[in-house]
């Protein structure tokens, strides 16, 4: 859980896909995440939305490849 905790602090993106956040302690990792990372929440009936993340209200099978196609037309370090 550690090592969890500590990446998720130094990632630049953090996505949670399809979860209620209500199993922990795997739902605590949100609070990790590091402030400046891009921070999204994939799920068709998003609850509890943590603090700093921007939502994908949709299923992980419509939502990861709109998020993943939008990210590969915002950034240019993906090719």
């Amino acid at each position: 859980m550690e090592q969890a905790q500590a990446s998720a602090a130094e990632a630049e993106v953090v996505l949670v896909i399809g979860t209620s956040l209500q199993v922990y302690p795997a739902a605590g990792l949100v609070d990790f995440a590091n402030d400046k990372a891009l921070r999204v929440l994939v799920d068709p009936r998003p609850g509890r939305v943590p603090e700093g993340f921007r939502t994908v209200t949709a299923s992980a099978e419509v939502g990861v490849p709109a998020l993943t196609e939008f990210l590969f037309k915002t950034t240019k370090v993906i090719s």
